[in-house]
């Protein structure tokens, strides 16, 4: 579970969260929209402290993120997979390398760095491939796969469809759809993507001014009047 409450944020003298509140039930699949500068990213950032608290609680299962010393931190990394805006592996290794860096001793690596791609609909023939041999969209799944290393419960997205044509966009948000629905993680995905939004989620909060202004199910949203999620329904 994810819990916000009343949390709030500035950058100088910007205000980018302002009394934030929101929950996230465990095994749910939640996105988080809004314009550019709503506060997204940074809430996202704040479930990892990669962002300080500055007043409020964020809590991951139960723990309060702004309480937890370096080692409780560790910990809700471990179960917190995190899939960024760009994939970010390391062009020097092969994908192999990638997926298993930063995991425990492992018994048979191979195998597992195989059913990780496995898990995200790639064949274990990109094992031997560098990063900048693979087109964009691989280089994705490699990165949600490498999310997956270390079994986490939660999965978080920043903009996951960044860079992906209309196809590929679909697809990603599939695969969301498909690892929360077949391993039972929680999902928290960061966008701006209305149309996947309402395909993948069990619930979607609106935010603007750092705040939850609107939320409920798909359902709901579609049908809501309020001025900034009936916006985002126009795009459709």
């Amino acid at each position: 579970m994810i819990e916000f409450k009343n949390v709030t944020k500035h950058f100088g003298s910007r205000r980018v969260l302002d009394g934030l509140s929101f929950e996230v039930p465990q095994g749910q699949a939640a996105f988080l929209l809004g314009k550019s500068g709503a506060g997204k990213s940074v809430a996202l950032r704040h479930i990892v402290g990669l962002e300080a608290v500055e007043s409020g609680q964020v809590l991951v299962n139960g723990r309060d993120v702004s309480a937890l010393d370096d080692a409780g931190l560790l910990e809700v990394r471990r179960e917190c997979g995190m899939v960024f805006q760009f994939p970010a592996l390391m062009d020097s290794l092969t994908v192999m390398e990638n997926l298993l860096l930063g995991v425990r001793e492992a018994e048979a690596p191979q195998t597992l760095a195989a059913d990780l791609l496995r898990q995200v609909g790639l064949d274990a023939k990109f094992l031997s491939f560098f990063p900048p041999e693979l087109s964009f969209g691989i280089q994705k799944r490699v990165s949600v796969a490498r999310a997956l290393a270390a079994r986490p419960r939660v999965l978080l997205f920043d903009e996951p469809t960044t860079g992906l044509d209309p196809v590929a966009s679909r697809a990603m948000h599939a695969l969301i759809r498909d690892l929360n629905r077949s391993l039972g993680l929680t999902a928290l995905v960061v966008s701006h993507d209305i149309e996947g939004a309402l395909e993948v989620a069990d619930q979607i909060f609106l935010l603007e001014g750092g705040r939850v202004v609107d939320q409920g199910s798909p359902q709901a949203i579609r049908q809501s009047q309020a001025p900034l999620t009936a916006s985002f329904v126009r795009e459709l």
